[in-house]
């Protein structure tokens, strides 16, 4: 089977390529920006804030990086053989001495299909498209549509927490639903 021609986006070669050379494979217990491909947004937790059920968005890189654009990279039992992992983002409270203990989870609002960060880890599959370059699905069948939703940056523009959330949507190949792990 031929592979599937990627859709456009808004960002060109020279950007594209920059974005691939200074991304690195995610491990466990290393804190990453991750990047979108096609817009070159970071994941963002509104605002810093620490509820449960608190947007996550696709937004401008800080500089200097802020601890809502920051982001642990935990591994995640598996007996499939897949690469299953959680994010936990640095902005939420620290509570005892494991970084397990403060929530702040990259999760999916069952409801709604946005991003939203929250207590209990949710397992995340990674599918990686070329060196250093990811789809990211859950790995629970019934969250991700039998893995057919991918995290996606909707908006090319930055304009509001509501327009600029990150979302599930189908797997179209496109641009906006590819991600790389950048070293802090």
């Amino acid at each position: 089977m031929a592979p599937t021609a990627l859709r456009p986006n808004a960002l060109n070669f020279t950007q594209l390529a920059s974005l691939a050379a200074n991304a690195v494979v995610p491990s466990a217990g290393k804190t990453f920006a991750l990047h979108n491909l096609a817009f070159d947004h970071v994941l963002d937790n509104a605002g810093g804030q620490t509820f449960d059920g608190n947007e996550i968005l696709a937004w401008s890189l800080n500089v200097p990086a802020t601890q809502n654009q920051q982001w642990t990279y935990l591994d995640y039992p598996s007996t499939e053989g897949d690469t299953v992992f959680t994010l936990q983002v640095l902005s939420t409270e620290d509570s005892a001495a494991t970084k397990q203990g403060r929530g702040g989870y990259l999760r999916i609002d069952p409801t709604t299909n946005l991003l939203v960060h929250g207590g209990q880890p949710l397992a995340w599959k990674l599918i990686e498209a070329a060196p250093n370059i990811f789809k990211m699905s859950p790995f629970d069948d019934v969250f991700s549509g039998n893995g057919a939703l991918v995290a996606t940056d909707r908006n090319s523009a930055i304009l509001s927490p509501t327009i600029n959330q990150v979302a599930l949507e189908n797997d179209v190949n496109e641009l906006a639903q590819f991600w790389t792990f950048g070293a802090l």
